[in-house]
């Protein structure tokens, strides 16, 4: 028995290496669902069980199929979802993010489809920016790029705010800010968590703080390999790094999501940062 116990050891050790490289690329297509529900005192009865899909940084090219992108959208419809938010990252560069919406995605919600730019998105030339926006609207997505919408229901409204991409693009927080109200609820979607502290520290027209009630937010992957899900092993994130890598956040006022987004980069390979798409009931607190 010592003898096999060993060499059972001995296998163990040699094959362990070999298991964990290949779920580097097994990881990227176990595609988990977030699922909450939201509580907000200034949420409006009319939007009392609002029901909100997020999903960003799908990264359609050599490593995500067509196929896949019509998989992840029935995921999404089969939730029913009231408004679908685009965080961004949806292709490889700023010809095939247009490509992306020219070749008509098949999101749909009752309540429209928004998208905010990403930094793939935004590569040379800077002209390419009013085609991205260009073809959202064909595809029947509204942009969010440094706007504000109003969502109205009964006589009652929201706001829903996106920016620029922070790094690359020409964000501008604190003009989405001065156009929102802090007594009015607010869904803030930027592509880079980097630009979180500035959207804390901004401005309603009031000269108000805490004018966004739920900001979401891609770019990061998680880390996309990270050691064991505890830290990146790259810094995505130069400005806040492990501060914003993943998950939710609680700061300011406000409920703050970094999600790890559905597609990759450079490589097809995850490990402990599993892709996400994320389901969001919004609750009127009492």
């Amino acid at each position: 028995m010592g003898c096999l116990g060993r060499a059972l050891r001995r296998l163990i050790t040699r094959l362990l290496p070999l298991l964990m490289i290949a779920y580097l690329f097994v990881e990227p297509f176990w595609l988990s669902e977030d699922r909450r529900t939201l509580f907000y005192t200034n949420l409006p009865p009319a939007f009392d069980g609002m029901r909100v899909a997020f999903v960003t940084d799908i990264h359609v090219g050599p490593f995500f199929s067509q196929e896949r992108l019509a998989k992840l959208v029935a995921r999404i419809d089969a939730w029913h979802p009231d408004i679908i938010l685009l965080g961004g990252d949806y292709a490889t560069d700023s010809d095939s993010a247009v490509a992306f919406f020219a070749a008509q995605p098949g999101f749909s919600a009752p309540m429209g489809v928004y998208a905010v730019p990403g930094n793939h998105d935004r590569v040379l030339p800077e002209a390419n920016l009013l085609r991205l926006l260009r073809a959202m609207r064909e595809a029947g997505v509204t942009p969010l790029c440094n706007a504000v919408e109003v969502l109205r229901a009964d006589g009652q409204s929201i706001y829903l705010a996106g920016i620029d991409d922070y790094a690359v693009g020409h964000p501008d927080i604190v003009g989405v800010a001065v156009a929102s109200r802090a007594d009015v609820f607010t869904i803030f979607v930027m592509h880079n968590p980097d630009g979180i502290p500035e959207a804390l520290a901004a401005r309603d027209i009031n000269g108000n703080q805490g004018w966004a009630n739920l900001i979401l937010c891609g770019h990061t992957h998680g880390g996309q390999v990270t050691i064991f899900g505890q830290r990146a092993l790259s810094d995505i994130n130069r400005a806040t790094g492990e501060r914003f890598r993943t998950g939710w956040k609680w700061e300011g006022g406000a409920d703050i999501l970094v999600s790890n987004g559905v597609g990759t980069t450079l490589l097809p390979i995850r490990f402990f940062a599993r892709p996400q798409i994320h389901f969001l009931t919004l609750r009127r607190a009492q």
